[in-house]
């Protein structure tokens, strides 16, 4: 199951809390280019809404200057706890 219209971050707490691990939206779409450029070595010349709109779009022309065009796509893990 997918929760969508992750916009922020209280949604996306509450569907932690429900054992959710897929989202999406523009939050989980922002915190899904954070962990990429995290581990990405040309993030110096890439800014978090960039990776992220590139990520959105499958047409190469819309990824075009992507240093690591592949990260865009591999499966992302993040975790972290909870916070009270």
């Amino acid at each position: 199951m997918v929760l969508t219209g992750v916009n922020d971050e209280e949604t996306l707490r509450i569907g932690l809390e429900r054992g959710l691990r897929f989202f999406g939206g523009t939050h989980a779409a922002s915190l899904a280019a954070a962990g990429r450029m995290l581990a990405c070595p040309a993030a110096t010349r890439c800014t978090l809404p960039a990776c992220r709109d590139r990520a959105a779009h499958l047409a190469p022309n819309f990824r075009e200057g992507c240093a690591e065009p592949a990260r865009l796509d591999a499966a992302l893990s993040l975790s972290a706890p909870l916070p009270p």
